[in-house]
């Protein structure tokens, strides 16, 4: 959860595996997401760092949350689905970027009248990259 956390925040992590001698060990699993989250965090620093980043904007879903990092014709957008059933479909509005490409977790990603549509899992967090 606190990589899914870290990811949808657009914030860095802290991996501290031994606090004070008690170990606190990562799945290969959980390895693996925090190295992609590393690489997409580094590539887009710029983006999630925008001092006019809009936390939670609107959704098409309940449960469905979203950050919006904007810089110039740019931005990075980060869902996190909190329900239990996966949602697909007209997820986010993005009206003033012509282009989404799914950096890590949404299926069939597609920008549609000014929506993002899509497919994204139960607990997942997705991150896309908006240009024109």
């Amino acid at each position: 959860m606190a990589i899914e956390r870290a990811v949808f925040n657009g914030e860095g992590m802290v991996i501290w595996q031994d606090v004070f001698g008690c170990w606190l060990p990562y799945s290969q699993g959980q390895k693996e997401k925090i190295a992609g989250w590393k690489r997409i965090f580094r590539e887009y620093r710029p983006l999630f760092g925008s001092l006019d980043a809009i936390p939670l904007i609107r959704t098409e879903h309940p449960g469905l949350y979203a950050n919006l990092f904007p810089q110039g014709d740019r931005a990075v957008i980060t869902l996190y689905n909190d329900g239990e059933v996966a949602l697909e479909g007209p997820l986010v509005s993005a009206r003033a970027y012509s282009f989404a490409e799914a950096l890590r977790a949404v299926e069939d990603l597609t920008i549609t009248a000014g929506t993002i549509c899509g497919k994204l899992c139960p607990g997942a967090t997705a991150v896309l990259l908006l240009h024109n």
